[in-house]
């Protein structure tokens, strides 16, 4: 399970994270509900990883959102903000600092137990669900297309892991084995066992 568990544990006491864990949660729920829904239109597999809707757009947006200002605050509150840039980048490297492998943090989907692993990205760059979440913030009309289940399920997973994080326990209906970091060579991060490898 996560070493960054010890945000949890060493904070647990502070009213800021109970009222942080408070806004995620209610955060959270809101977009799982709205996934959920979009779930009877749209079956989470590979083969419908580019399949795109506003519902999925607003999933995004207010995902990124939510990763974005619960970030920030918790940041702020720990006391590291002149440590990290205000940006997504400063963000993960808060992220990181606690779970040095939180590229390989991963859940799965309850849905077919498939793999998924939010935090991937290139190197010195943001997760492509962020890069996405920017761009349809800034012009849903032209990047539409990036409103799409594989970026809009990558954005919620991140939050899961986050809430893991920070509240200490997760109860889900769309993931399972949150926050499991498997060695390279575990066949559950094999390409055959990720939802969108």
């Amino acid at each position: 399970m996560l070493a960054s568990m010890d945000i949890f544990k060493k904070y647990k006491d502070e009213q800021w994270r109970k009222d942080l864990c408070r806004h995620l949660f209610l955060s959270y729920d809101t977009v799982e509900n709205r996934i959920l829904q979009a779930f009877q239109f749209v079956t989470p597999t590979q083969e419908n990883r580019d399949s795109y809707s506003h519902t999925f757009s607003s999933i995004l947006r207010d995902s990124g959102s939510a990763f974005d200002s619960i970030m920030r605050k918790l940041i702020e509150k720990t006391g590291k903000k002149s440590k990290y840039k205000d940006n997504v980048i400063g963000h993960l490297d808060f992220l990181k600092d606690i779970e040095t492998n939180l590229e390989k943090c991963s859940l799965h989907l309850r849905y077919n137990l498939k793999t998924i692993l939010p935090f991937e990205r290139d190197l010195n760059s943001s997760p492509l669900w962020w890069r996405a979440y920017n761009a349809v913030k800034h012009d849903d009309v032209q990047r539409h297309t990036d409103g799409n289940l594989e970026n809009a399920l990558k954005s919620v997973a991140a939050l899961a892991i986050v809430r893991l994080m920070i509240c200490g326990a997760v109860n889900t209906r769309i993931f399972v084995n949150i926050g499991i970091i498997y060695p390279e060579s575990n066949s559950s991060i094999s390409i055959q066992n990720r939802l969108f490898p």
